[in-house]
């Protein structure tokens, strides 16, 4: 996969903002440090309460209508193999989970608050360790999902083989 970032910006909604409907020409991560409240894509509407990172593809219509103070980060990018992120996706994030994508987005910004040289090279480079850790995660529970099917289907066969 390649990815390249086209910006990054944090931002703090206060209670009850409503970001309308509008769809991108890139990728759109949403990393939700806290808070809690809703997005709707293409008419879908999803929850999130606490440290939640979510994934747009291009075109998809969403907006976003916080329930209460929410501090984010917006990563816009492009990404050559989009087979991973393909529809809408949404990653609660767990505490070690969290502690480490929230440092990663704090350098982010920090290369481009300085623009040093190879600063969007550096800011892309970070950015592929946190989508690498979520679709990690996202074939981690496919693979959880199909081992424990695989089990019930067994356990079913043992105590239901004489039967027609």
């Amino acid at each position: 996969m390649s990815f390249r970032v086209n910006s990054i910006i944090y931002y703090e909604h206060q209670p009850n903002d409503f970001v309308v409907e509008h769809s991108h020409h890139c990728f759109e991560c949403v990393y939700y440090l806290d808070g809690s409240g809703t997005i709707s894509v293409e008419k879908k509407t999803y929850f999130y309460n606490g440290p939640t990172l979510t994934v747009v593809p291009p075109g998809l219509l969403h907006d976003e209508k916080t329930d209460t103070k929410t501090r984010l980060f917006i990563v816009l990018f492009d990404l050559e193999e989009s087979n991973i992120f393909n529809s809408f996706s949404l990653f609660k994030i767990d505490e070690e989970t969290n502690n480490k994508i929230k440092a990663i987005f704090e350098e982010m910004i920090e290369e481009e608050k300085s623009k040093r040289p190879h600063y969007q090279g550096v800011i892309s480079a970070l950015f592929s360790s946190v989508i690498y850790k979520v679709a990690r995660q996202l074939s981690d529970k496919k693979v959880s999902s199909n081992k424990e099917m695989v089990e019930r289907t067994k356990t079913y066969i043992k105590e239901n083989y004489r039967q027609n």
